[in-house]
């Protein structure tokens, strides 16, 4: 028997599937159609194979952390070095994204799960509980919030993970994507910041009017406004489907990726493997190593304080 366990919820409009690895979005769809609207397994053990993070609950540090290292109060600490050796991403090869939770409660509209992490797994100071919660709700819309404490001083970043595709065309290049954001990072050669804040206008990561995706690869932060409200952050929109997502969120950042480097295989929704630009993720979060870039906004959470955020997809169908 599989230890990955599911638990279906439909409410509001929506049907979905949430599974205890990862605390993952298996599955999302309008009530009113098949569609399915994420990237995902049919097969709950398909899973333990993904290497993509398909609609992973991604920590405990979400992002890159540069040389997978960084310091609290002078103490350096070495993370897991699973992206080319050299940097840690979402936490390390076995981030919480990759983990068991367990289901803590569940009904209808809504699910609740927990992971528990050691002081020292991946490297990461302290002993901490992550909570992550799904919730339907009225007017066809998904609430995913996270929680965690810490009872070390450390660095704390959750990311929902979920490739999103609106339609059944042939990959993402048509949908019509707005980021409300006026600046973005950019990034070295090995997608680490460089420190710098430059502005879209004049940029291909000019989302703010809705425009087409189109064929440029993105894999970069968009700098949202800090005052830490809940507001909308990104549209998606595809255009063939008529289905419109709006995505409000409390968090500082919001990493866009065109998943040009996609490439999982099993028994997926789409009955295909999946490929480049199959689906497109967009990632509130705190901005990728800014444990090691104090002008970047703080994700340092000091023990025994909460770690909160609120995410919301609301789906529209357009006639």
């Amino acid at each position: 028997m599989s230890d990955i366990k599911s638990h279906q919820m439909k409410a509001g409009g929506l049907d979905v599937s949430v599974i205890n690895f990862g605390a993952s979005l298996q599955d999302l769809r309008l009530a009113s159609q098949s569609m399915p609207l994420v990237l995902g397994y049919q097969e709950a053990d398909d899973y333990k194979k993904n290497t993509s993070h398909l609609g992973a609950t991604a920590g405990i540090y979400a992002n890159r952390i540069a040389n997978g290292y960084f310091e609290i109060d002078g103490k350096g600490y070495h993370l897991d070095k699973n992206e080319n050796n050299t940097h840690t991403l979402h936490g390390g090869d076995e981030g919480c994204g990759t983990q068991l939770w367990e289901f803590v409660s569940w009904g209808n509209d809504h699910a609740s799960l927990r992971w528990r992490q050691s002081d020292g797994h991946m490297g990461f100071p302290g002993d901490a509980e992550v909570l992550c919660h799904y919730r339907l709700d009225e007017n066809q819309t998904l609430r995913i919030s996270y929680e965690a404490v810490c009872d070390k001083d450390s660095f704390i970043n959750i990311a929902h993970h979920s490739y999103f595709r609106l339609d059944d065309t042939a990959d993402i290049s048509q949908h019509q994507l707005q980021i409300n954001a006026d600046h973005y990072l950019p990034v070295d050669n090995e997608n680490i910041p460089t420190g710098e804040m430059r502005q879209v206008i004049d940029t291909r990561f000019d989302f703010r009017d809705l425009r087409a995706v189109g064929t440029q690869e993105i894999d970069h932060n968009y700098c949202l406004t800090r005052d830490g409200n809940m507001r909308e952050v990104a549209r998606l929109f595809s255009p063939s489907s008529g289905i419109e997502m709006i995505m409000s969120s409390d968090q500082v950042g919001l990493q866009c990726y065109t998943a040009d480097h996609l490439s999982e295989s099993g028994q997926t929704h789409h009955g295909k493997s999946y490929r480049a630009r199959d689906g497109i993720c967009l990632e509130p979060q705190y901005w990728p190593n800014s444990p090691n870039m104090p002008q970047f906004p703080s994700s340092f959470l000091r023990a025994g304080t909460r770690y909160e955020q609120e995410l919301q997809l609301q789906f529209i169908q357009h006639k």
